[in-house]
């Protein structure tokens, strides 16, 4: 009766946890088992396998993870009749049976249902076919009954006297592990297929140590198939909302979501969430409002500003104060019309015509010029003019027309260019041009360049500049194959100013170069 009594109480304490929850599955086991010891060949033999029976209870913590609790009942035996090819075995004659039962709690892991749930994938078990793994601890209860053949062997004899005599614990701490396939049938049922191997901190499993090999301990091995029902109504998801009652049946979340995941924890289901991956507010869909003017972030123009739906959640700004706001405002520190964007009409030339139409924005100009000038007044814009500064025929590029060399001498030696303050830069060549071709065609004619400055900055700066300007002209005129030794160069400086006006415009005439052509 003291033997019976642990496997009564192994057999229902499942039954015990599953009235405390309904979420179990639970199920008989069949099977056989292997004993590996002193009077087996090898780690695992199956000379001497014989038939168990078992109890499970399964409790599915998540999608990936059980814990399971079992009992067993076993017989193991081994016999050295098994194993006739070892003459010593043969005279040695032992063998035995042991009654086993063994109450365990193991966990075990689905690394299927583990790679569903950390990639973010909804686990349907539709899979026909899951593989796990599982590990615990167990208690083996064992009573073995041996046989010991007569022998004449007096060491032999000693040894099998000592395990007759020996006072060893017949419950031993096991450690079952193993593998096995879990295979879903429709509706609540399931089989599952497994091995699972117990070492037991013993060398007494089969009653033999000291006659044996004392060296190494007992082993035991389970194959089992098991059939599993589950119990209550079918929770796929495993987050306590029956799949009936679950909007998301196959994807975990809380009771106060219908089952359905709140990855945000807003309040909002992330089917519903427009926004799931940030805690938001939900009368706006799950989304969220760091200005709090009720229009979620997404939707409103200025989220960190607290303004008016009318205004795109925009608060009353209009910096230049022209009636425009600033969001709308193209030119928000500067005044300007509505018609404009709220920028203003610009005209820096102040030639009447805006920058923004102008095609000459910083020199005064004419209309029918586009805003460009025309200096010497011959209805030739000075962009096109060869003679900017002379007054003359379109048919000859705005230049005069001239009938003697003598006579288009003094027509180009009334012209000069000018430069921009304290530059030495030639902005425009045709007057330069001009003179080239005209030294080319009359090689009796010599020329004088002479170079100005205005009276900004100092003398000998002036008068260095006015020589750099003058020798500017000579280098371009070389450039164009006219000899040295027919050009000479002077330069003068600010000494022979005209305009002092503060205005720039006004001193560009002294910033010229004037052209001498003599014979």
């Amino acid at each position: 009766m003291a033997f019976i009594r642990p496997i009564f109480f192994g057999i229902l304490l499942p039954f015990c946890l599953y009235s405390q929850s309904p979420a179990w599955e639970i199920g008989p086991v069949l099977g056989i088992s292997a004993y590996s010891g002193d009077l087996a060949e090898g780690r695992i033999s199956m000379r001497g396998s014989r038939p168990l029976a078992g109890f499970q209870a399964i409790r599915e913590w998540t999608p990936s993870t059980a814990m399971r609790l079992q009992s067993f009942y076993a017989r193991l035996k081994g016999d050295d009749r098994y194993y006739s090819h070892i003459p010593w075995r043969i005279d040695r004659a032992f063998r035995f049976s042991t009654d086993l039962f063994e109450i365990s709690s193991t966990v075990e892991w689905r690394p299927i249902a583990s790679w569903l749930a950390l990639n973010g994938l909804p686990n349907t078990e539709e899979a026909t076919l899951t593989p796990y793994l599982f590990t615990g601890l167990g208690l083996a209860i064992f009573k073995p009954h041996n046989y010991f053949a007569p022998t004449k062997n007096e060491e032999l004899f000693k040894a099998i006297t000592a395990d007759q005599e020996a006072d060893y614990a017949h419950t031993r701490l096991v450690i079952p592990f193993g593998a096995g396939v879990r295979w879903r049938v429709p509706e609540r049922w399931a089989i599952r297929v497994e091995a699972g191997v117990r070492p037991a901190f013993t060398d007494y499993l089969d009653g033999v140590s000291r006659s044996g090999n004392p060296a190494h301990k007992d082993w035991y091995t389970f194959f089992t198939v098991g059939a599993t029902v589950r119990l209550g109504k079918k929770d796929s998801d495993w987050d306590g909302v029956v799949d009936e009652l679950d909007g998301c049946p196959f994807l975990p979340g809380p009771r106060s979501q219908g089952g359905c995941p709140d990855s945000d924890g807003d309040g909002v289901s992330d089917q519903l969430d427009l926004c799931p991956n940030q805690p938001g507010m939900e009368g706006l869909g799950g989304c969220p409002d760091a200005d709090r003017d009720g229009i979620a972030d997404k939707d409103d123009l200025c989220p960190n500003a607290y303004g008016p739906f009318e205004r795109g959640g925009c608060p009353v700004r209009d910096s230049d104060g022209d009636g425009v706001e600033d969001n709308r405002d193209a030119c928000p520190t500067q005044p300007g019309p509505p018609e404009r964007q709220g920028c203003p009409a610009l005209d820096f030339d102040q030639d009447g015509i805006l920058d923004e139409d102008d095609q000459c924005p910083n020199q005064f100009g004419l209309a029918i010029f586009g805003g460009c000038p025309d200096t010497d007044g011959d209805g030739i814009e000075d962009r096109k003019d060869a003679c900017p500064e002379q007054f003359g025929l379109f048919a000859n590029n705005g230049c005069p027309e001239l009938s003697k060399p003598e006579e288009e001498a003094q027509a180009i030696s009334r012209q000069y260019i000018t430069f921009e303050p304290q530059s030495r830069e030639i902005q425009r060549f045709a007057l330069l041009s001009k003179i080239a071709n005209f030294l080319r065609d009359n090689r009796d004619f010599r020329l004088i360049i002479k170079g100005y400055a205005d009276i900004e900055g100092a003398p000998a700066f002036n008068d260095q500049l006015s020589q750099q300007r003058a020798q500017a002209c000579l280098q371009y005129l070389r450039d164009q194959g006219i000899a040295a030794d027919r050009v000479q160069i002077q330069s003068f400086g600010a000494r022979y100013a005209i305009n002092n006006s503060p205005a720039q415009a006004d001193r560009a005439f002294n910033r010229r170069v004037e052209f001498e052509l003599f014979k």
